[in-house]
């Protein structure tokens, strides 16, 4: 198979890294490498500069276009590495299968993946926490893919091999920058261990080049991975074990379906969870070079740049990519469009607008002329008539929805619950039996269930996502059931209820009963200021709903029963990730965990 890897320089060492990692590509692979950076080496084009360079069909991008239309034509597959400077619409100028790759979500998904990726054959997502993302824009084949590492940037096996074993006399190291959205983060977990070597930009040691890094790594015991939000993601996530260092990492969940959780690799989800984990494993050296070896060997097996090289080439047998038969024929790119062209669609659209206002504004001055303010008399309060103040839909008991999904052709899990189930994990904290009520298809559980410490009960009466759930997300320590009345004479660590408690009929039984199963809760439930507006009280358009809750609405029925309800919501419904709320603010869906039951 033929491949013409796409990638952007913006640096004159990309050029090299890129080479090195399409020199690895072994067996069954040709790769021949493409700079899609314009006059390189620097930056890439965010979005709305790459479409307006499109619209004016420059100079410079139809060139680089014209090059690389001439190179494609004798390939199998275009890989976009970077995700970068590559117009929606030139791609149906290209022969080739062409595949979008991005390791810059969630922070540049506005500006780079989510205008374009729709429009490419199939997608490999970098940031493992990212797909429900390109669910959401409707993209159509997805795979996860791992960061690569060239050939340089991590010793090669015979010299890991030596470096695994050797004694170490740095205690902690950090070397990445200390970005605007995990600042705080790193500052906290940097203070807790005064002798960390921290390196890159924001930190008083500064810089560090490839060969000190690697001199560092060679000598630390233990290396931290801060992300900027969901992950994991970055390259450190594989060289931390190419050099034999312990990984601490966050993002716990997506970590744990990269690697085996304290096994291979250590997570965490908060940073006091971080600094008990390090103190732990600077006091237990043999448990730490247990899980060091055990990360060494994995990726050797599957993270080195030929074992991705080989991932990818079966991923593209399975999305049905073959070997070009015979050369396709390319279409002519459009001419670059003269002065005439570019100014008369704006005159047109110039009069069209300036005759819209002026037709609004003499409307406008006949209705404010004609406006009367008469205000309606409500008599039936004085005419003893009884007025509901509210009322809620029937409860519909037993009943999840995900049957009749798949019958009208929708999936079995929506992207943004996915992605709900997957944030509520980051709560989990040092809990360890977990029952969750409504479980539905299960994948709360599927998440949760990465760290094999954990044991989770789920109750579900829906009987088809139940035996969903069992069918494709059973797990060792994931056990389901019907009746939760065979469970409530045992005592869990922590109850989970996501999306449910707007189905609940009455209210306090269904609370009673999660308070007496377990000392701490989470619940979920869509904010009805954001999902229906503040003007639209009920009851529900979605009949499975008896009632939706406004934030402040749901803390104080919390309140109720729990000493303490803390609030959070999530930003992108798409990106596992919450932020504190209050009883005031926009966020949803809402997420409450609740301490100390009354």
């Amino acid at each position: 198979m033929k491949i013409l890897f796409g990638y952007a320089a913006h640096t004159d060492y990309s050029h090299k890294r890129y080479h090195e990692i399409s020199e690895a590509a072994g067996k069954n692979l040709s790769v021949k490498n493409f700079c899609l950076t314009l006059n390189p080496p620097g930056p890439r084009l965010t979005w709305l500069q790459l479409d307006k360079l499109w619209k004016r069909k420059d100079r410079r991008l139809m060139r680089m276009y014209g090059n690389l239309m001439e190179v494609a034509a004798g390939y199998d597959v275009l890989i976009n590495y970077n995700g970068v400077n590559i117009h929606p619409q030139f791609l149906e100028y290209l022969p080739t299968f062409n595949v979008f790759c991005c390791f810059d979500d969630p922070e540049s998904s506005v500006s780079l993946s989510a205008p374009v990726a729709a429009s490419y054959d199939a997608v490999f997502y970098g940031n493992i926490a990212a797909r429900f993302q390109y669910e959401s824009w409707k993209c159509k084949q997805l795979a996860w893919l791992p960061n690569f590492s060239a050939t340089s940037e991590v010793p090669r096996y015979a010299e890991s091999a030596k470096l695994v074993k050797a004694e170490r006399d740095i205690d902690i190291v950090f070397v990445g920058a200390k970005t605007i959205w995990r600042k705080r983060r790193l500052e906290s977990l940097a203070s807790a261990f005064p002798q960390a070597q921290c390196y890159g930009r924001g930190w008083d040691s500064g810089y560090i080049d490839d060969v000190d890094l690697h001199e560092l790594y060679q000598q630390a015991k233990i290396g931290w991975n801060v992300h900027n939000s969901s992950g994991p993601i970055n390259r450190r996530l594989f060289a931390l074990p190419a050099f034999g260092v312990l990984q601490i990492c966050d993002n716990k969940t997506g970590l744990g379906q990269i690697f085996k959780l304290n096994e291979e690799v250590v997570g965490f989800d908060t940073i006091p969870e971080a600094i008990e984990l390090t103190r732990y494993y600077l006091a237990h050296e043999a448990e730490r070079l247990e899980i060091v070896m055990n990360a060494f060997h994995r990726f050797w097996q599957d993270y080195h740049t030929e074992a991705i090289w080989q991932r990818i080439h079966r991923q593209l047998l399975d999305w049905g990519v073959k070997n070009q038969a015979q050369e396709i024929q390319t279409r002519s790119l459009p001419s670059r469009k003269v002065v005439k062209d570019l100014l008369v669609p704006n005159i047109r659209r110039a009069r069209r607008t300036s005759g819209q206002v002026i037709r609004f504004l003499c409307h406008s001055s006949k209705r404010f002329r004609s406006r009367r303010t008469v205000r309606v008399i409500d008599e039936r309060a004085y005419l003893g008539e009884k007025v509901e103040a509210y009322h809620e839909n029937p409860a519909l008991p037993g009943v999840n929805m995900a049957k009749e999904r798949i019958a009208s052709g929708n999936p079995l899990d929506w992207p943004n619950i996915l992605a709900l189930n997957w944030a509520v994990t980051s709560l989990i904290g040092p809990a360890k039996r977990i029952i969750e009520i409504g479980s539905g298809t299960g994948p709360f559980a599927q998440f949760a269930s990465v760290d094999p410490e954990r044991s989770i009960d789920c109750f579900e009466e829906d009987d088809f996502a139940r035996n969903k759930a069992i069918e494709i997300r059973s797990r060792d320590n994931v056990r389901y059931f019907k009746d939760l009345n065979e469970h409530l004479a045992n005592q869990y660590d922590l109850l989970v209820s996501v999306e449910v408690i707007e189905h609940v009929a009455q209210l306090r039984p269904f609370l009673n009963t999660c308070i007496k199963l377990a000392p701490r809760a989470i619940f979920t439930t869509p904010n009805r200021l954001i999902v229906r507006g503040k003007n639209d009280i009920g009851p529900p358009t979605y009949a499975p709903h008896v009632r939706d809750f406004a934030p402040g609405e749901i803390y104080w029925v919390l309140k109720l029963f729990y000493r303490l309800v803390y609030l959070y919501h999530m930003p992108d419904v798409y990106v596992p990730w919450l932020e504190p709320m209050t009883i005031a603010a926009n966020g949803t869906p809402i997420i409450a965990e609740c301490f100390n039951p009354l």
